[in-house]
């Protein structure tokens, strides 16, 4: 989902991102999972109004949610409010994404929107 963009500036061109589906998640002190992401789908844009941490998992594993982590043990990144992100998922054939969210002190929004 991405294209190169010609530049008149810099080298004749450079990687744009082209923007996919967006979603929009509410989330609190108990995680909320995103709807699954598109197939092939391994770059997504990140925008959270409050610190939160992320969990991406395969849409296959209902179980898994985001939790406050306390170390490097914990499988969830930390993503602070007010600043976009953007995050990498790795290709596997067949296999969909999503995202589990749990805020940190306080109730926020993701926006995620799909970037390649």
């Amino acid at each position: 989902m991405s294209t190169p963009a010609a530049s008149d500036k810099n080298s004749p061109y450079f990687q744009a991102v082209v923007p996919g589906i967006s979603q929009r998640l509410d989330y609190t002190g108990t995680a909320a999972d995103t709807l699954d992401f598109s197939t092939g789908t391994t770059l997504i844009s990140m925008f959270a109004t409050t610190d939160c941490w992320v969990l991406l998992k395969e849409s296959t594993v209902a179980t898994d949610a985001a939790v406050i982590s306390s170390g490097a043990s914990g499988a969830s990144f930390f993503l602070a409010g007010g600043i976009q992100a953007f995050v990498g998922i790795p290709f596997k054939r067949g296999v969909l994404y999503r995202a589990s969210v749990v805020r940190n002190t306080a109730n926020g929004t993701l926006h995620i929107t799909e970037a390649a």
